[in-house]
């Protein structure tokens, strides 16, 4: 019996494998970031940043883009979690066109009166810039 779950384990890991896991749509020219800062250190941040980043790449592709001080969410953004959260509008306009792009976000306070940025989070799930739809044409 022992044997069989095993080979039923090992045939199971395999098939997985083979098998694509469940299709999650990427975002394309998203307008929504969500993060969740320490809220224990909520009240000594003055603002948060987003940036950026190209595939691979360590630096942004453009300048950080200030969010302000963003309020916390009552609740969690994303199951299972029930910790507050930020939630914010976003702009990607500024990004050049491409494929698979992440966000990071870090937190800037003051610490005997001079700004300390925390380091930048770990990346946000992969998104695509596209160009967008253009308007209507006007036949004349």
């Amino acid at each position: 019996m022992r044997r069989l779950i095993l080979v039923v384990l090992a045939v199971a890991a395999i098939m997985g494998s083979a098998v694509p896991a469940l299709a999650q749509t990427k975002p394309v020219n998203p307008t929504v970031a969500e993060f969740n800062p320490v809220p224990e250190e909520y009240a000594q941040i003055i603002r948060a940043e987003i940036a950026y980043f190209a595939p691979g790449a360590t630096n942004p592709v453009n300048p950080p883009v200030s969010l302000g001080k963003p309020a916390l969410t009552a609740t969690g953004c994303t199951a299972p979690t029930t910790d507050p959260c930020v939630r914010v509008t976003i702009n990607t306009q500024p990004v050049p066109l491409g494929l698979d792009y992440t966000a990071k976000v870090r937190v800037i306070a003051v610490i005997n009166a001079v700004e300390m940025p925390s380091e930048w989070s770990d990346p946000s799930n992969p998104f695509d810039r596209k160009p967008g739809k253009p308007g209507k044409p006007v036949i004349k």
